[in-house]
């Protein structure tokens, strides 16, 4: 658990927590406009500025805007949320420093609490990237062409405000989880829920097929350490006799993998070994091959940069026919690349470099290239009637559930020290927000965490939203 300041030390008054709100996903959005809503951008009058710090982690960057998180309608809140304290007219707006870790000191933070609302205020233009990958790693915007193009907000999802009858946890529960009567709150009651995320489909619009290119392209145009091998690889080389028994440690390599597999691993070897037989000849062929990799690479780049100017003839939100991504599909898998090259394993304790056939193809494997435009065009009511009823029909249950039981909520039970036991009885501070970790809206906090904003009692009865602290629950 981290937090963003520590709280204060003074004797502070104390409210009994009796009711919670959980921040419900509408699934789907409703046809209005929403009162409540996560991502996306706030809507706040002209004159209020959008919050900016200095981050105490990247000083030189100098003062940046916050990431826009949530805007909450104070009127739905019920009465007896944090004890009756607390705004109950305009709205709640919570900004965050989600590339910020730690969150050390009230840079990372922002409440705002607004009388009225404004027009949409677009980002600003200095608004950096939802994940600059520094901490997380940006496999979750792989999608992207480059980490130039993650976007700087996330997608906006309206919410309901659902309260419920709030009550502290047992010693003996999980004081990081909520329990399951508190998240049932947020489910909507008789529509399926699904707790295991649904398979990538496959592209069914231009822009699915082009974010495809997107992952494939990523790793071939990244950069590319120059081959070195290993000294003690090249020494066993040309140790006497070691080459007869190259084929016997792939054999004990190889003595858990599937027979077919092992079997074309070994043939591959056999004939290479045949074809080198000596330590100069496999050292110079290691090399050339290297070359010729290298030269494949920016050749494949230069093919998908061709399928992404034809692709780029279509308008990117339309269908696509099965049979162009049938043909684009088989194009980019023919797109192939063997060579042999040196893969370093560990053996009795010590790592070693041995001989390894790599197959490298353009079309990626495991990829996930749709599964973030699936959700962007579902919350988008013009877009969402492109989205497939047999694909709508895996998502949207994935998308009532909670990622590891971690549903956002206002009020309730809390501890400042998160991890450490919910106590019961009056409380000091006060729970203004718990953000989880949330698959629906690409948030991934902390290796499936959760941020909790709090503010001590004082400060929110004097309206001082100032005074409210972050901190970081992480696993």
């Amino acid at each position: 658990m981290t937090s963003s300041e520590e709280p204060p030390t003074d004797e502070l008054p104390r409210v009994t927590e009796s009711v919670s709100v959980g921040l419900r996903r509408q699934v789907p959005p409703r046809a209005e406009a929403p009162r409540s809503w996560l991502g996306g951008l706030p809507m706040m009058p002209e004159h209020v500025a959008w919050p900016r710090s200095i981050s105490a982690e990247y000083p030189e960057r100098g003062e940046r805007p916050l990431h826009f998180v949530a805007q909450i309608a104070c009127a739905d809140l019920p009465p007896q949320l944090w004890g009756g304290l607390g705004p109950r007219h305009g709205w709640l707006l919570l900004f965050i420093d989600p590339n910020h870790f730690p969150p050390l000191g009230s840079d990372t933070l922002r409440v705002l609490h607004i009388e009225s609302l404004g027009p949409e205020r677009a980002a600003p233009v200095d608004l950096g990237p939802a994940d600059d990958g520094k901490h997380r790693g940006s496999d979750a915007y792989e999608y992207c062409r480059s980490p130039a193009d993650i976007p700087s907000t996330w997608r906006r999802w309206p919410v309901d405000l659902v309260a419920a009858a709030d009550k502290a946890l047992e010693e003996e529960d999980d004081p990081a989880r909520d329990t399951p009567s508190d998240s049932e709150m947020l489910l909507d009651e008789g529509l399926p829920v699904a707790h295991v995320a649904p398979r990538d489909p496959q592209p069914f619009t231009w822009r699915g097929a082009l974010y495809v290119l997107n992952v494939s392209e990523r790793p071939l145009a990244g950069s590319l350490s120059s081959l070195k091998l290993d000294e003690d690889f090249v020494s066993r080389l040309r140790k006497p006799g070691y080459i007869d028994t190259v084929l016997l440690e792939y054999n004990e390599r190889s003595a858990e993998w599937a027979d077919t597999y092992r079997a074309e691993g070994r043939a591959a070897l056999a004939a290479f070994l045949e074809r080198y037989p000596t330590a100069d000849a496999i050292i110079d062929h290691l090399h050339e091959a290297d070359r010729r990799y290298r030269a494949w690479r920016v050749s494949a780049c230069e093919r998908l940069a061709r399928e992404r100017a034809s692709i780029l003839t279509h308008d990117l939100d339309t269908p696509m026919p099965v049979s162009a991504w049938q043909s684009l599909q088989e194009r980019l898998k023919r797109d192939t690349f063997r060579y042999f090259t040196t893969q370093r394993k560990l053996k009795g304790g010590e790592w070693r470099h041995f001989l390894w056939e790599e197959h490298v193809s353009v079309y990626p494997n495991g990829y996930v290239a749709n599964f973030e435009l699936v959700a962007d065009y579902y919350v988008d009511t013009r877009l969402r009637k492109l989205i497939p009823p047999s694909v709508l029909s895996t998502f949207e249950p994935y998308w009532r559930c909670h990622d590891c039981n971690l549903p956002h909520h206002m009020g309730g039970y809390h501890d400042v020290d998160v991890q450490w036991g919910i106590p019961s009885g009056p409380t000091e501070d006060l729970r203004l927000f718990e953000i989880g970790s949330d698959s629906a809206m690409n948030w991934l906090w902390a290796d499936v965490g959760a941020y909790y904003v709090v503010i001590d009692v004082k400060s929110l009865r004097k309206g001082d939203l100032s005074k409210a602290r972050l901190y970081l629950e992480s696993h």
